[in-house]
């Protein structure tokens, strides 16, 4: 092959040229990598992805690709383009490599996180873990504290009305307190007073005591979700039928329209993969989170 019709690559003081310039060879030479920095979001959810960016210094390398790697694949993965998958929870260090030879490295630190919430109790994982994201975003229903929500305690009927209270923009009470059993120095005193006037709660007995600590089941909380529904003006004659459960014959008489409004319009779907409504079990606090979020994409739309 006549020297006229080759063509050298390669970097200055290398090999290469010198065998070039000796044999009477064109030689082109190439800007090596010098520097590599990686930018991006430090931080993804777990099972989710975020893309990371790579700026190859000096623009006028000649081979500006990268292979990425990961420190740690089982925390998270790295694609040949950059983009990060968070498996579990831990700290990865993410590599760029030069692929011109050069072996310049550009480093990154992306932290996979369980959750995007301030609360320890609440993962990624978790079924209601949607649920409590949108209703806490949402100011609807708050933490326990600032850094748990505690989804399996039992949810109360001070809390229930308290949750319904903001979803109403926690308007004022324009009567007076009626319940020996509520206190204004309670969290839940104006929302009490407020649900009672608008009849979505009532008190026990002859009406003097409402009992903010007690828990709620399954089916009160569709019937007080229904008389809401009903305050706000809300559709409530959807109905469906309750024998599609194993357990819709234990809805109590009082419940069973509520109950069949509810699951009507999907606020309540069902244990069990949807089997059972355990109409008589204590609600959790999860349980209201998912409930509530149903009621807010489904009904109060």
């Amino acid at each position: 092959i006549p020297a006229s019709q080759l063509t050298f690559y390669g970097y200055s003081g290398t090999a290469a040229k010198v065998f070039a310039s000796e044999n009477g060879y064109k030689f082109v030479e190439c800007t090596p990598v010098s520097s590599i920095k990686v930018s991006g979001a430090n931080s993804v959810l777990k099972g989710s992805k975020i893309t990371l960016s790579k700026t190859v210094s000096p623009t006028s390398a000649y081979n500006k690709d990268v292979k990425w790697t990961s420190s740690n694949n089982s925390i998270a993965t790295v694609s040949s383009s950059g983009v990060v998958t968070g498996l579990k929870g831990g700290t990865v260090t993410i590599t760029a490599t030069a692929r011109d030879g050069t072996n310049v490295k550009g480093t990154y630190t992306v932290t996979v996180k369980t959750t995007e919430l301030p609360f320890k109790d609440v993962s990624v994982d978790n079924w209601f873990y949607s649920s409590v994201k949108y209703t806490y975003q949402k100011g609807i229903i708050l933490g326990t504290s600032n850094t748990t929500f505690n989804p399996n305690t039992k949810l109360t009927r001070g809390m229930l009305v308290t949750i319904l209270h903001r979803m109403d923009g926690k308007p004022a009470p324009k009567t007076q307190n009626q319940f020996k059993d509520v206190y204004k120095s309670q969290y839940y005193y104006d929302a009490v007073i407020w649900a009672n006037e608008k009849g979505i709660v009532h008190g026990y007995g002859d009406g003097s005591k409402f009992g903010p600590d007690d828990n709620i089941t399954r089916q009160d909380l569709a019937v007080i979700l229904r008389n809401f529904a009903q305050y706000k003006g809300k559709n409530i004659n959807v109905t469906s039928d309750l024998s599609k459960f194993t357990d819709g014959n234990l809805v109590s008489d009082y419940a069973k329209t509520a109950m069949q409004w509810a699951t009507g319009k999907g606020v309540i779907t069902g244990n069990n993969n949807g089997e059972s409504l355990t109409p008589h079990a204590n609600s959790t606090r999860a349980e209201a989170a998912g409930m509530i979020y149903n009621y807010c994409t489904k009904v109060n739309v």
